[in-house]
């Protein structure tokens, strides 16, 4: 098993671990709903510059979900898209689509 091999099959074991039953719902495509696993995690991101009074900083918290591009039924995610998570009690909204990580979509939400 290489590197790639490896990395993956941790991957799929931590999404496998960690992940959530939540409900998917298109936005588009008359609002089309299917089950998927998610896993919420949050990404800390610096946002920064230089001013008159030196550089500032904000430190923003992003929380982002990891979905396995299996559940997605051949869809990929789109802005404006919603993924309840009952145990969470909570519903997010997509708002930033990145780069998948391996066999996973990675979205920027927030709470709805």
């Amino acid at each position: 098993m290489d590197w790639a091999q490896a990395k993956a099959a941790l991957k799929a074991t931590v999404h496998n671990t960690f992940a959530l039953p939540a409900l998917y719902t298109r936005a588009a495509s008359g609002g089309a709903s299917f089950p998927v696993t998610a896993r919420v995690n949050n990404d800390v991101r610096t946002i920064g510059g230089s001013g008159s009074q030196g550089f500032m900083q904000i430190v923003a918290d992003i929380p982002k979900l990891r979905i396995a591009v299996a559940d997605m039924q051949g869809f990929k995610p789109q802005i404006e898209d919603r993924v309840d998570i009952p145990s969470e009690n909570t519903t997010f909204v997509v708002r930033n689509v990145n780069p998948l990580d391996g066999a996973y979509f990675v979205v920027e939400v927030e709470v709805a």
